[in-house]
């Protein structure tokens, strides 16, 4: 593959992703409400708590799974650990993040091009197919990836800033933050832009793609719910085998996406 290509189409996909307000919004202001609103009433919700002697079942629960990964736990007031416990739950939306951004602009990939009659034109370049689809990924993932290391920074300002005065120190960003950030966060990105392109490559309008993509919600979600469980429950299966099987998954639909991605068959739709 040549990269000097695929980096001008990715930049011209992204000027073109400029263009939409709608997306710009998506991009800048979702990833300040999540990373910085959204723990803001984690505030409100853990002085609810108090001294957490109404909330004995939740703290229990509290105790078992997070004791796992947070080595001084058991030193912890009872509305610092139901306020820690919020924080992680915020950190999970973060995580979803990716999915929300790039159903918006992945969305707009191989069917925007029909859209704007520019297929035709991107057909006729030295571009191959691989190129092509991945070009598309890359003008998707970065935006994304960008919006949720934001959102990430900014949550773990916000919700230090409720916790210093709980625990006299700085929790966020911890081990799990940082992976979600550097590894989960990133493949998940890939997996969805892959997942949509796909999509896309298959329908004739952005419509059509944004409502299919919309199906891709249930799966995504349910494979970081399962990444969740397994650092919660069992640390060293979250950090290395999670994340590999996220990229095996992600090498597939990459490769699915490539095979199914053809000249002839886009040309068609065209006509």
């Amino acid at each position: 593959m040549k990269w000097k290509r695929l980096w001008a189409l990715s930049v011209k996909d992204m000027k073109d992703y400029t263009k939409s307000k709608y997306i710009v919004f998506s991009i800048i202001v979702l990833p300040l409400v999540i990373g910085a609103i959204v723990p803001l009433q984690v505030m409100l919700y853990s002085g609810s708590f108090g001294a957490g002697d109404n909330n004995e079942s939740s703290v229990i629960f509290m105790d078992n799974v997070l004791s796992r990964t947070v080595d001084d736990w058991e030193d912890f007031t009872n509305q610092a650990k139901s306020t820690i416990t919020v924080g992680y739950i915020v950190l999970v939306l973060v995580a979803m993040m990716p999915i929300i951004i790039t159903s918006v602009i992945a969305a707009e990939t191989i069917a925007g091009e029909r859209e704007r009659k520019t297929m035709e034109a991107l057909l006729t370049t030295p571009l191959t197919e691989k190129e092509i689809v991945t070009g598309k990924l890359i003008s998707s993932f970065i935006p994304s990836f960008i919006a949720t290391t934001v959102a990430i920074i900014t949550f773990s300002i916000v919700m230090d800033i409720i916790l210093y005065p709980l625990i006299g120190r700085i929790f966020f960003p911890d081990l799990i933050s940082i992976i979600f950030l550097f590894v989960v966060s990133p493949i998940i990105t890939i997996i969805a832009v892959e997942g949509l392109i796909l999509v896309s490559t298959r329908v004739s309008t952005v419509r059509d793609a944004t409502q299919l993509g919309g199906l891709l919600l249930i799966p995504l979600l349910i494979l970081i719910g399962l990444q969740v469980v397994l650092f919660f429950y069992n640390t060293i299966l979250g950090i290395v085998v999670g994340p590999i099987v996220l990229l095996l998954i992600a090498a597939g639909l990459f490769k699915i996406s490539t095979s199914l991605f053809k000249r002839e068959k886009a040309l068609v739709k065209l006509v």
